[in-house]
C-alpha cells in the first residue's frame, strides 16, 4: 500500500493477537497536505481494500461505509457534478 501501510499494519497486529500498550507519549505526527490528503480518494480506496481484506466486518457493512465516504469527498463530488451533473 502506498498510502495505509501503517494502518493495514496495526491491523495485522490486532488480527494476530499482538499486544498494545498506551505509552502516553506521540510517537507519530501527520501534517495536512500530505500526499494523504492529496490524494484522499486513493486513500479511502486502500483503507477499503485493508478492512476488506482482513474481514473485520461483513462486506456489506464495508461496502455501505466506504462507499458513502468516497461520497463525501471532494474530488468524487467534483467528478459526480462535473460528468454525471449530481449535487451532493
Amino acid at each position: 500500500y502506498k498510502i495505509v501501510a501503517d494502518s493495514e499494519f496495526i491491523i495485522w497486529c490486532y488480527v494476530n493477537g499482538k499486544k498494545f500498550k498506551n505509552v502516553e507519549i506521540p510517537i507519530n505526527t501527520y501534517e495536512n497536505g500530505g500526499y494523504a490528503d492529496q490524494n484522499s480518494i486513493m486513500r479511502s480506496v486502500e483503507r477499503w481494500k485493508v478492512v476488506s481484506d482482513y474481514k473485520l466486518k461483513p462486506q456489506n457493512e464495508i461496502n455501505d461505509y466506504y462507499f458513502q465516504r468516497l461520497l463525501w469527498e471532494d474530488e468524487c463530488k467534483a467528478y459526480l457534478s462535473e460528468n454525471y451533473n449530481i449535487t451532493i
